[in-house]
């Protein structure tokens, strides 16, 4: 598995955020589904421990089209790549965000302060259809 390499320090992320900021996220930007869960299946790490790997997916409301998806060892660095893979979709993309649903309050909890400064609103949902589905084919497709 590929390993991410994560931003140095506060300073690179500030900067990421900064230029963020003139891409104008917010107002009526589409709304993205955010959401994390165990996979379905094992992987082994370099050492050939095996391992459940998280999985995240940013997942446009209206439609179900997966934005991206990304796998992380389940360690205490997974949401700090979490938050990296938010602002690699902030940066890559070339859409407007207004809205970003989440369902666990962790993930409102890492991103809230960031998308709020970017003029994103952070809601909690009991419910990510979006999610719902392409994480139900994303776990028949590794069986």
């Amino acid at each position: 598995m590929r390993k991410i390499k994560l931003s140095k320090d506060l300073k690179e992320i500030k900067k990421r955020i900064d230029k963020i900021k003139k891409f104008g996220h917010g107002k009526s930007g589409m709304c993205i589904e955010v959401d994390y869960f165990k996979s379905s299946f094992w992987l082994r790490d370099d050492d050939g421990i095996p391992f459940q790997p998280f999985v995240i997916m940013f997942i446009h409301k209206e439609s179900c089209f997966m934005l991206k998806t990304h796998m992380v060892i389940p360690n205490d660095k997974f949401r700090i790549e979490f938050f990296e893979q938010l602002l690699d979709v902030l940066e890559n993309n070339q859409f407007l965000i207004g809205k970003i649903k989440v369902k666990k309050q962790d993930l409102f909890d890492l991103f809230e302060k960031t998308a709020t400064d970017l003029g994103i609103r952070v809601e909690l949902s009991k419910r990510l259809t979006g999610i719902e589905f392409a994480k139900r084919d994303f776990n028949q497709f590794f069986k």
